[in-house]
């Protein structure tokens, strides 16, 4: 936040043609955007360091929330499948209200922490199946 109003405004307020514009917008592009990409790398492959450095030993299960395993982009975007009581499968845009019952589908995992050795456990959804009637949007 403080290069914006340190650098980028300041350059910004420099500038009056749509051509400058375009120059500086290409060079915050090529200098911002691998920094930003080294900083994600970064916090996921320290992700139990930095875990155990900003919080105390309760926290560590967070590491679980870090994606495990992508062998592939679709294993980032894949979601789980939700079908209605007739096993159809179906789309739902919000969430589904609390107290619906369901028949849930899942894979278990477990991997040992790399910083305490510790073992984690967890589960991976890979389906839903909604026994209630499918809410509606109005």
């Amino acid at each position: 936040i403080a290069i914006f109003s340190l650098y980028i405004l300041p350059k910004y307020a420099r500038i009056y043609t749509s051509f400058e514009f375009r120059v500086e917008v290409k060079k915050i592009y090529k200098s911002l955007v691998p920094l930003v990409l080294i900083g994600m790398i970064l916090v996921y492959v320290l992700r139990d360091v930095l875990i155990e450095v900003i919080f105390t030993e309760a926290f560590l299960g967070m590491s679980i929330l870090f994606k495990r395993t992508v062998g592939h982009m679709d294993d980032v975007l894949e979601k789980p499948s939700l079908f209605n009581m007739n096993k159809v499968p179906m789309e739902i845009f919000e969430e589904l209200p609390n107290g619906s019952n369901v028949i849930v589908k899942y894979s278990e995992w477990e991997r040992i922490s790399i910083t305490d050795n510790m073992l984690h456990k967890g589960f991976d959804l890979i389906s839903v199946v909604l026994l209630d009637e499918a809410p509606s949007l109005f």
